[in-house]
């Protein structure tokens, strides 16, 4: 079965969910790219004075998902930004300004389920959210593993609300990818607080230099 197939793919006819409040008001476009990725536009039409975004990108990559623990985890991207903001030619935009995740999500609710996107896209891909658990993933052994895995979306008490699988997210964080990806990352931030490290003793030197009655005093 073809990943464009999860789309057509005929199921159980779903309970609709109750509206979420507001979400008429908000705006969905559900497009698939020149390569085939799904794309989720989620513009938010009511003022949250706690976010500095008014929309955001979801993409989910061409490829099959990974079975982890009865959940299909999907490789994704996703970008935060201003419906206003310029579309630069060469894609260097906020909306092109990516951030590489996994999440668990159910392509035939995304495509026909408002409060369920409403919910994954609001909720679980919460900018602030996303960025914590991503500075998380790279930590060897932090309180709640994760790698760059987000969680997905259940329904619970007759509304949706998002979940975090615990066991996916371990797998995740314990993965060879993951693994790497802290590894360089490490490395990096060993080597910028070297360099830092220097620059400040460097300081230290030219103010005894600029200052050399300052020891006397």
């Amino acid at each position: 079965m073809g990943f464009l197939d999860l789309f057509r793919k005929s199921k159980e006819p779903v309970e609709p969910a109750p509206r979420v409040p507001e979400t008429e008001k908000n705006k969905i476009e559900r497009t698939i790219t020149r390569n085939g990725d799904i794309q989720i536009d989620f513009y938010r039409g009511t003022y949250d004075i706690r976010k500095d975004y008014d929309t955001t990108r979801l993409v989910i990559l061409n490829k099959q998902p990974e079975n982890m623990y009865e959940c299909n985890v999907y490789d994704c991207k996703v970008s935060w930004y201003h419906k206003n903001d310029a579309i630069m030619l060469d894609e260097k935009d906020s909306r092109h300004d990516f951030k590489d995740i996994k999440l668990t999500v159910d392509p035939y609710l995304l495509q026909t389920d408002d409060a369920y996107t409403t919910c994954l896209m609001y909720a679980l891909l919460d900018q602030s959210r996303v960025n914590d658990m991503l500075a998380r993933g790279m930590v060897d052994n932090p309180d709640r593993p994760c790698g760059n895995y987000v969680g997905s979306v259940s329904f619970k008490d007759g509304k949706y609300v998002k979940f975090f699988n615990n066991d996916v997210g371990r797998a995740v964080h314990n993965s060879k990818e993951m693994s790497e990806q802290r590894r360089v990352y490490q490395q990096e931030e060993s080597k910028k607080r070297a360099v830092n490290t220097r620059r400040i003793e460097l300081q230290r030197q030219l103010r005894e230099l600029d200052n050399p009655n300052d020891g006397n005093r």
